[in-house]
């Protein structure tokens, strides 16, 4: 008997054709919608890191400055009210800085508005896609810790001979007295710690390794982190990792609402704050529900809090608020040994 042919024939040749046609179309769709999506995600990262950029250049410029929102016929502008020159503007569906209305800081823009409230500065911004972003500035202009003098450099009374410089830049009369007050030396500690980071602009003076660097446990495997990250938390609790040994339990966050919800009933007050109390602040004012900012209490004189802060203009800075700043939401007191 003759051997039959162990190919294909003509059927199933066609057939084989047919199948591997529609397996190779389907393939190439789910590839390109792959990609396609993968590009609209990157697209999407671009713009968000754009915008982010774009507004911390426009609350850095904002920032220690007598403003006001000026309208105009096609949008408005941000003017520096002392030296009567714009800031930023946004008009043409673009935000512009200064007077270059050639070169803009970020285009694309379906609206944008500029509202000011006080020393608040409140941002919007939606693009063509329909993507929206918001922040706020608050415009500081506030009192700054003065220069230590050659003839007031002694440091304050302290219970263990540790040096605490931060109080040095005040008068004898102003000084802290440290003897009435728990676990001063450990307080001295971790206020001394946070005055070497003093004029850091978000990388530590002494380690080099950015704050919130620190916190994420490195930027490489944690997109979306990166130097440009709010880092008012991570600096607190990366000085507080720093004297982990005096403490009970270490506080780590990188967010303020969660910092502040961390402190039980009975560590949490609205008043008469210590030198080593946490301090949060809603710079929307008497608005109890929204921490944005924290430091952290260096001395409290005169009717006035002394505070050390990260991210404070974008650096580790001193500032002084009234008691009864309506921005200042309470203290947290931390679980010393």
């Amino acid at each position: 008997m003759k051997k039959q042919n162990a190919g294909f024939t003509l059927v199933e040749l066609v057939v084989t054709i047919a199948v591997a046609s529609v397996v190779m179309l389907a393939a190439t769709t789910t590839l390109t919608s792959y990609i396609r999506i993968n590009k609209q995600g990157t697209d999407i990262t671009i713009k968000q890191n754009e915008v982010r950029i774009v507004l911390e250049v426009m609350e850095k410029l904002a920032a220690e400055k007598k403003i006001a929102v000026v309208d105009t016929t096609d949008g408005w502008v941000v003017q520096d009210v002392e030296e009567d020159k714009p800031l930023f503007s946004y008009s043409n569906k673009a935000i512009y800085s200064g007077t270059d209305t050639t070169n803009p800081l970020m285009n694309g823009i379906e609206t944008a508005t500029a509202e000011l409230s006080g020393d608040l500065l409140m941002l919007y911004v939606m693009t063509e896609k329909g993507n929206e972003y918001a922040t706020s500035v608050y415009c500081r202009r506030l009192e700054v810790i003065p220069t230590p003098t050659e003839e007031k450099t002694e440091d304050p009374p302290a219970q263990s001979g540790n040096p605490f410089s931060l109080r040095s830049g005040f008068s004898e009369s102003q000084s802290t007295d440290w003897t009435r007050i728990l676990h001063a030396e450990a307080r001295q500690n971790f206020l001394s710690i946070l005055e070497g980071e003093k004029g850091s602009t978000g990388a530590s003076l002494t380690t080099g390794e950015y704050f919130s660097e620190w916190y994420i446990g490195g930027y490489e495997n944690n997109p979306g982190w990166n130097a440009d990250t709010p880092w008012c938390a991570c600096f607190v609790s990366w000085a507080l990792d720093q004297c982990s040994g005096d403490l009970l339990t270490v506080p780590k966050f990188a967010h303020v609402e969660e910092f502040m919800d961390s402190f039980p009933i009975d560590r949490w007050k609205t008043g008469d704050p210590q030198p080593g109390d946490i301090i949060f602040f809603d710079w929307v004012e008497n608005n109890t529900s929204f921490p944005q900012h924290v430091g952290v209490v260096t001395a409290v004189e005169n009717g006035t809090v002394c505070t050390i802060e990260g991210n404070a203009d974008g650096e580790v800075a001193s500032r002084v608020y009234p008691l009864d700043d309506g921005r200042i939401l309470g203290y947290g007191v931390l679980n010393w040994k």
